[in-house]
C-alpha cells in the first residue's frame, strides 16, 4: 500500500470533528503569511502544448466575458 493510499484509508476513518480539524489544519498551511508562493511554471509546465497561444486564449476569454457583460447590461 502506498503512502497516499494509507493516508486516504486513515482519512476515511476520521470522525466528522477530526475531519474539520484536518481541513482547518490544511487550510492554515496554505494561507499562512509565511508560505512561499508556488512556481506556477513548474506546476503547469506539462499541462499545455508547447505551441499553446496563451495570449490568444486570454483574448478569446475576455471577448466572451465582454459579450456576457453587454448582454446583462441590455
Amino acid at each position: 500500500m502506498t503512502v497516499l493510499e494509507q493516508i486516504k484509508k486513515l482519512s476515511e476513518e476520521l470522525s466528522p470533528e477530526e475531519k474539520r480539524h484536518r481541513g482547518a489544519y490544511l487550510s492554515a498551511m496554505e494561507s499562512s503569511p509565511n508560505r512561499r508562493p508556488r512556481d506556477l511554471h513548474g506546476i503547469w509546465k506539462d499541462g499545455f502544448p508547447k505551441d499553446f497561444d496563451i495570449d490568444g486564449a486570454l483574448r478569446e476569454i475576455r471577448g466572451e466575458w465582454q459579450k456576457e457583460v453587454e448582454e446583462i447590461r441590455q
